[in-house]
Order: structure tokens, then sequence, then C-alpha cells
């Protein structure tokens, strides 16, 4: 067995750079078959909500998971484990005197609840610990066969760490004479529920779960293997060296990835449950939305601890103001192009005939009228070499250990840049370019949209509101007569009482175009 990182001599280079733990350096990324990478994510143990601490590595990786996928076209297929028996959901059971099945289902049941409202893909494979007890006693077996397990008194089996030879590879440790060896099946207790084992009752340890499940989906060698920082030792130390030892393999894992801590401010530790410092998934969600959150995680890289507090959330929300702010005035700027072509003689004989569609087609400009301005004279060459460099930018950040906060940032520096350009003063009979301003708003989408943010549809922005969009827009004529009268109070008074109920104004020149608050 070797205690060094092998890099893979055969497979598929992606291009891409990722950070590795045991060499302590950022090693390419090689994967075993070309454009598909096995991912396998230690998941929860279901004995209470979930917290988000543990959210902040879930969307990070499905942030990574997404990059992969539509950035770089490399398909993932994903496996998560679900420990559904263990110490704590035993005695959270105990406390509220109902079976270990009742706890750890129902949280189950919450915790992909809470995922699916931040917008986090589910694994292709789920994997529960007691639906696979099978595999995991035969995976024991074969190391007892391998004279690394031994039996104890009170019938649990061991991993026996010093005859290994090898451990201590993705955390330095000095194995000494104190006893290390670590659990891989537990010994039956009076009123605690088990499993039939050659050697007898009980239920398996924590970390020969993830090595026999993984192997059961992936076999002998896996591409990438993820979770949070703190399960690096000992429990991603662990499931190396079995899972070596069970393949008669060199490397178990070709890449660890490990997400940094999410912790409070002034707080030295992570967020736990035993530190009673946390915040709930559905507490977060009733303040802030998962577009905000996911903004948040994106800012800082995977692999840095990140602080959770209102004014982390604040910048958070500013940064992703700014990008649905500019994609509001991209589908403006486009809209007013629509409205030439759909105003037709032809268009208009047609709804003439029949009443039904004059109305359709009145509601139709309408809509394509709300927020329509007058544009700069912007030079398109200009933004097509700005496109090209930010987009060239971008997939060398990604390339670089997934760095979306640089890649936000630039994202940002090409919207502040065609802004100011939209926004120049115009000339006579100027006449932007509507592929251009298609092609600004399609990048800033596209790659927000590969990051997880969930963008409004049609349209629409931010979540619903008391008003239709009717009403909205007629609203929005009693404040521009106002404007008009320069009964300027009063315009501006009718603002503020809309922002109020979630309802954003923006004046451009003459007109004006409203949004609904993300």
């Amino acid at each position: 067995m070797t205690m060094k990182w092998l890099q893979p001599t055969e497979g598929f280079r992606t291009g891409i750079e990722v950070y590795n733990c045991i060499v302590g350096k950022k090693v390419p990324l090689i994967l075993r078959q070309k454009h598909l990478a096995t991912v396998y994510t230690c998941g929860p143990t279901v004995y209470d909500d979930t917290h988000i601490g543990h959210a902040s590595t879930y969307v990070k990786l499905d942030t990574i998971r997404r990059i992969l996928q539509h950035h770089f076209g490399i398909r993932v297929l994903s496996a998560m484990n679900v420990t559904d028996i263990d110490d704590k959901i035993i005695r959270r059971s105990q406390e509220r005197k109902c079976t270990w099945e009742v706890v750890a289902r129902e949280n189950e049941e919450t915790f992909w609840r809470d995922l699916k409202g931040l917008n986090v893909l589910e694994p292709h494979i789920k994997m529960r610990v007691t639906e696979n007890i099978q595999e995991i006693v035969e995976f024991i077996a074969k190391l007892e066969e391998k004279k690394l397990a031994y039996r104890t008194v009170d019938g649990s089996m061991n991993f026996k760490i010093r005859d290994y030879g090898a451990y201590g590879k993705l955390q330095k440790i000095n194995v000494g004479e104190e006893n290390v060896d670590f659990a891989l099946w537990k010994g039956a207790k009076e009123g605690e529920p088990s499993w039939a084992a050659p050697w007898g009752q009980g239920r398996p340890g924590w970390h020969i779960e993830c090595s026999a499940m993984a192997s059961k989906v992936f076999g002998s060698n896996l591409d990438i293997h993820a979770g949070g920082i703190d399960l690096k030792f000992p429990h991603h130390e662990n499931e190396e060296a079995q899972s070596c030892a069970h393949h008669d393999c060199q490397q178990w894992v070709n890449y660890w990835l490990h997400t940094g801590h999410l912790k409070l401010p002034g707080d030295a530790e992570k967020m736990s449950k035993s530190l009673k410092n946390t915040i709930g998934v559905q507490q977060l969600l009733s303040e802030y939305t998962a577009n905000q959150f996911r903004m948040l995680c994106l800012l800082s890289n995977y692999r840095s601890s990140m602080i959770f507090s209102p004014e982390a959330m604040a910048m958070a929300q500013s940064v992703l103001g700014k990008f649905l702010s500019f994609l509001q005035d991209m589908l403006c700027l486009l809209s007013n192009y629509r409205s030439s072509m759909i105003y037709s003689p032809e268009a208009m004989a047609m709804a003439q005939s029949v009443l039904g569609k004059f109305l359709s087609f009145l509601q139709d400009m309408e809509s394509i009228l709300r927020g329509s301005r007058s544009i700069g004279n912007f030079n398109p060459g200009e933004i097509f070499e700005k496109y090209s460099k930010s987009s060239k930018k971008i997939d060398e950040h990604l390339r670089d250990d997934f760095d979306t906060a640089r890649a936000i940032q630039i994202l940002q520096d090409f919207m502040t840049f065609v802004h100011k350009a939209v926004n120049s003063p115009q000339s006579d009979g100027a006449a932007p370019e509507r592929g251009c301003l298609k092609l600004c708003q399609e990048f800033v989408e596209q790659n927000l949209t590969n990051f997880g943010i969930v963008l409004p549809k049609d349209g629409a922005q931010g979540e619903e509101s008391t008003f239709s969009g009717e009403v909205l827009e007629k609203i929005l004529q009693i404040r521009n007569n106002f404007r008009k009268e320069r009964n300027f109070a009063a315009a501006d008074a009718l603002r503020d009482a809309l922002r109020d109920v979630g309802v954003e104004i923006k004046d451009h020149g003459e007109t004006s175009s409203w949004t609904k608050k993300e």
C-alpha cells in the first residue's frame, strides 16, 4: 500500500485543476471515462432537521456538479448515502419515545425537502444504510479474511490500522502505541436495533457504510468523493484505508473534494447542533431566498470557510439584485425591438377581424411596451470583444478548482460594462444591434443558471405579488401622468408605496418599468 497520491495515467483530461489534500496543491482532473464523472457524496445522519452549515456543503457541491455538467459538458453520475441508524438516532428515538424508524424517516423526508427548497439537485442514486446491511457484512467479512479486522469481546469488529500500513494518507498522523483502531461493526446492546452477522448481532460502524455502499455502485475506483472538511479525518481517512484493503488497490478515490465550514460571526468553530448555534434551513428560507443563499456560497471558494451574517447576506442580495436588474434591463431593451416586429398592418388587420384576437393583441402590446426605453449609441464591436474576453476568463477561473468567486466578479464587470454602454448618450438615428443585446442577456443568464441560480421565467421577477401585471401597468400610467404634470411628490410617494409591497420602479426618461423584488 502507498501513502502517496497516484495521478491517473490513463483517462479523459478535462483541462480542470482541483485542489488535492494529499499533495497539498492543485492537480489535473483526469476522469476514468470520457465526459463522465462518478461522484459519491457523504449524506446526512437523519436524527434532526438540516441546518445551514450542512446546507452550505450541499449547495457548494451542487454548484460544482452543475459547472461540470453545463459548463464543461461532463455528465455526472452521483450517489449519496443516508445514515438511518446511528447512536444519535437511537438516543433521539428514546427521548421522543418512538421507534428509530420514525425518527429516521421523518428527518430524511425533511432533508430532501430542504435540499429541494435550496434548488439542490438530488443524487441519481440514494442508499440507506439499513437497506444495505448484507453488502456491509460481506465487506467486513472480506477484511477479516485478509487479517485486517478482528473481533472484540463485546461482539464488535475493528479495523487493524497498524497492519494496514498506509494509514494517514489524507491527513498526516503518527500511529503510536495507543489503540487507534476503529469500529467496523458495533456489537448489539439491549434495547437497540441489530442485524445478524457471522460474528454476532449488531449494526454497522459509521465509516464502513460509505465504503461498502459506494463500492456497490462504483466498484474499486471512483473519480470524486466529496463532503465537508470535517469529514476529512477520521471519516474519509478510514474510508480510504478500509476500501483499499478490501479491493487490494493502491488508491480507491482519485480526487477528494472538501467544502469549508459555515460559521456565525464570533464563532471559532463550525455551526453544530452540539454547540447549539444552528440555523435551520426553513428558518433561512423564511428570511432569504435560495438564490440569495447560493450567491453567498458563490462569493467564496468552495474550500474556504464562510461567515453567515446579515451583512454577508446583504452583500449577496446586492450582487444578485444587480444581476437580475441587468437582465431586466436587457429584457426591456429587447422588448422595445419586439414591438416594431409585432405591430404591423397585417397584424392589425388580423386583430381587427376578430375581437378576441384584437384584445389579445392589445394585452401583448401592454406587456411589450412595459419598460420600453431609449438606448444609447454603443459600439457592438466593443461589446463583442468584452464578451469574448469575459467568456475566456470565466472558463479559466472555473477550470482553476471551480473558482466561482472570481467568475462572479468577471460576470459583474461584464454587466457593468454593458450597462455603461447602453446608457451612453444617444446619437441621432442610432439603431443598436438587437443581436448584440440578446447575446449579453443570454451570456449572463447562462452563467447564472450554470451556477444553480433560478431565474424568473417569461420576464417575471421574483415571487408572486398581490398585484397582477395589468394592475401594475395602470398604476405606472397614473404615476407617469404625475411626472408629466411635474407632481414629483405624488410620483415619489406612489413609488415608495409600491416598494413597500415588493415592487421596484425604475425610470427611463419619460417611461418607467417595474420589477418584483427577488
